[in-house]
Formats: structure tokens, C-alpha cells, sequence
């Protein structure tokens, strides 16, 4: 996502939404060096607020049709949060168990910033920098590129190769390819009737 922007505006919402049909989709923030500490958590939230209403992406239950269908009485009583931060707030953390203790530590982080490391032109490989593995030298000091105080990147990593690892392979496989296995069956078996119905009529 573009940190210059204020928001998610048509375009990202419309490739976000069609990306989320095929895969799970994890909302990540580039070039955060660009942004201040506070344009960086304002950001956050905008982004947050847009995404829990319009794209379904990893970690967020989409809203199911027998939900919808509730009795007026539960629809009363149990008014649907507005926004992410609502939606997290419905839990008791420390009564959870930790397959959801883990989702909600996931969801108050997201989306993640991200800083790229500055590489030496001529060999792609990480500018050397004193006591700075991977960073960024801007004259007036560097960044260290996986400080957590500068960058979620030590958290996305441990997102994806290790804490929701389980979670994303099992999403992948029951959602989106077993969607995909049916779209393409159901596309060949119409294929096929269309050339058999082509060839009847010769």
C-alpha cells in the first residue's frame, strides 16, 4: 500500500477485493520511513476502518448468510461492530484460546509497515552500514530496517513462517483452491457440453 496516500482509495479497494477471491490477502504498508510516527498510526487506522468493511481479507471472518438471517430479538441485542477495534473488543483475551489469542494479535498489528533495506547499486547487496545489518543511510542518521520500533517486519515474518503458517495453509487449501478445483470443473464440464451441442448441430 502506498504511504503517500490518505486512504485505500477505488483502484486498491478494487484489486484488494478481486486478490481476496484467489488468496489470502495480508495488508502491508510499504516505505513507512516515509511517514511519521503519527501519519503512520493515522494511516493504520484509516486503513483498517476501510478494510473490515469492503475487503474480506486473511482474519477476518467475512459475514456469513445465516448471520444475516438472525432473529430480530438477537439483532437487537447484539449490535455488529463498525469497525476492527469494536470487533476485537468483543473478546476477553485472557479467556480465549490461543488459536484466537493468536488472530487477535494478528488483527491489532495490521497493516503491517514495512521498511526495504538500501542495496549497493552495482551488487544488489545490502549497503553496508556500522552495527546496521539491513538498513537505510540518510546522512543525518540510518534506519534499521528490522527495528521494531521503525518496522512490523520481524512480526510479519513471524506471521507467515511460523504463528498462522497452520492457519494459512488450511485457508488456502478448504477456501481458495477447493473454489478454484470447482470453478475449473464446472468450466470444462460447460466446455464440454458446448462442443458436444456444436457438434450434434453439424
Amino acid at each position: 500500500m502506498d504511504p503517500k496516500k490518505s486512504s485505500l482509495d477505488e483502484y486498491d479497494v478494487r484489486i484488494l477485493t478481486k486478490l481476496s477471491n484467489r488468496v489470502n490477502v495480508i495488508p502491508v504498508i510499504g516505505k513507512a520511513d516515509q511517514l511519521t510516527l503519527a501519519q503512520k498510526n493515522r494511516l493504520k487506522v484509516k486503513i483498517t476502518e476501510d478494510i473490515y468493511n469492503k475487503i474480506p481479507i486473511y482474519g477476518i471472518p467475512a459475514q456469513q448468510e445465516d448471520e444475516e438471517e438472525e432473529d430480530e430479538e438477537d439483532e437487537e441485542n447484539r449490535k455488529k461492530p463498525e469497525n476492527l477495534v469494536e470487533f476485537i473488543e468483543q473478546f476477553d483475551y485472557e479467556e480465549e484460546d490461543q488459536e484466537t489469542r493468536t488472530i487477535l494479535d494478528y488483527l491489532k498489528v495490521i497493516p503491517f509497515t514495512f521498511i526495504s533495506y538500501e542495496d549497493e547499486p552495482s551488487t544488489g547487496k545490502p549497503l553496508e552500514i556500522p552495527n546496521v545489518p539491513l538498513g537505510r543511510d540518510f546522512g543525518w542518521g540510518t534506519i534499521d530496517c528490522l527495528s521494531e520500533i521503525y518496522s512490523d517486519f520481524i512480526q510479519l515474518k513471524q506471521v507467515l513462517l511460523s504463528s498462522h503458517r497452520r492457519f494459512l495453509q488450511s485457508d488456502t487449501v478448504e477456501q481458495y483452491y477447493e473454489q478454484y478445483r470447482t470453478e475449473r470443473l464446472t468450466f470444462k464440464r460447460a466446455t464440454k457440453l458446448k462442443s458436444m451441442d456444436f457438434s450434434q448441430q453439424k
